[in-house]
């Protein structure tokens, strides 16, 4: 359930950014193992005005609050980058 939950919110918000910066973009997600971590990346086209502070989003809503209490279940993390007009989130779970 919980991984359910992290990765809708990520696709939702992916979605979200793709249409408030008027990109019919491409929105990627990679899944895979390393050594008993589950490792999510979703990138997507994003506004040129988003904010990181501390490898987070600055002004974040209620779907990063929820992802938040999912990782955290996993001992996980999650960070976010932004380069050349691309949001990139990148999430931890430890198995």
């Amino acid at each position: 359930m919980d991984f359910v939950a992290i990765l809708s919110n990520l696709l939702e918000n992916a979605i979200n950014g793709c249409a408030e910066c008027g990109s019919g973009g491409e929105i990627r997600v990679k899944i895979r193992t390393v050594a008993d971590k589950t490792v999510i990346v979703c990138s997507n086209p994003c506004r040129q005005d988003i904010a990181i502070e501390n490898n987070m989003i600055k002004n974040r809503g209620i779907g990063i609050a929820s992802m938040l209490s999912a990782i955290r279940k996993y001992d996980g993390d999650i960070k976010y980058s932004v380069e050349e007009g691309v949001l990139a989130a990148c999430i931890l779970l430890n198995s």
